[in-house]
């Protein structure tokens, strides 16, 4: 979704004020995995804002198949569960349909607040990327996520936005573009909303980098706390269709605890 990078740029959430996220970055450039070295970190970052940029330029027109569910605090089973379709046609036009939804109204409402600002997002051209523009980078080392040994960065809004988040980046060895963004929201989007921690996921879809899910917890004012899940579960090409999978899903629901990563094989 060529959408910043969390529309992956980035916001997410619910009732009353809620915004989105989204981003679609990546790039392609082979680079052999990294060494236990202390990299060059400004190295590191042109090839991330590099990649964002060539990601953008290489995203071709897809749908995506979208799984939403919303949970109270302390339940096991959704309060809401929502089915969207979402067309993105490049280079920013984006737009969605609400497949099913069902349980309380609220999920809905939380959905179509996402999906509406992931259609402003589109248009993004970079204010809301992993670069240096935007953000202040510290190296804090490597991590395995996923069996991918990642660099890992602190990432540091140098501006208040409510779609640029406070917290950490695992960034691919090879691609050098993030497979994950976690931490919270540099400003909330509402006084509603007390905080919001956000986890989101990307990988690999048909030879583009896209989002593949996210997770936001929300504490909100009168309302107590709510965790929003999203799972692309489908997306479709005009050359393939790459299926989400995840062993979780298989045989049952999603509790609040299950994880948001997912393998997309191409």
């Amino acid at each position: 979704m060529r959408t910043p990078f969390w529309t992956s740029g980035v916001n997410i959430f619910l009732v009353l004020a809620l915004a989105a996220l989204a981003a679609a970055q990546a790039g392609n450039p082979a680079q052999p995995p990294p060494s236990s070295a202390t990299p060059d970190l400004q190295a590191l970052l042109s090839r991330l804002e590099q990649a964002q940029v060539e990601n953008r330029a290489n995203t071709r027109a897809y749908v995506v198949t979208r799984d939403y569910q919303l949970f109270k605090e302390g339940d096991q089973q959704p309060q809401s569960t929502v089915i969207a379709e979402v067309s993105f046609l490049p280079p920013s036009s984006k737009t969605y349909e609400i497949r099913h939804s069902s349980g309380s109204g609220t999920g809905e409402k939380v959905v179509r607040k996402v999906l509406n600002h992931e259609k402003e997002m589109a248009a993004d051209n970079g204010d809301h990327d992993l670069a240096r523009r935007n953000y202040e980078f510290a190296y804090v080392g490597m991590q395995y996520l996923n069996g991918v040994r990642c660099y890992v960065l602190r990432i540091h809004p140098k501006r208040p936005d409510k779609n640029l988040i406070e917290g950490l980046a695992w960034i691919d060895p090879v691609t050098f573009l993030a497979r994950r963004v976690q931490g919270k929201l540099s400003k909330n989007p509402s006084w509603w909303v007390k905080r919001v921690d956000l986890r989101m996921d990307y990988g690999p879809v048909a030879g583009m980098w896209l989002p593949l899910g996210n997770r936001a917890d929300a504490d909100i004012r009168i309302f107590g706390k709510h965790t929003f899940i999203a799972r692309d579960v489908r997306y479709q090409t005009s050359e393939a269709v790459a299926r989400v999978s995840s062993p979780r899903r298989r045989g049952r629901r999603h509790s609040p605890d299950s994880t948001v990563g997912v393998f997309v094989p191409e």
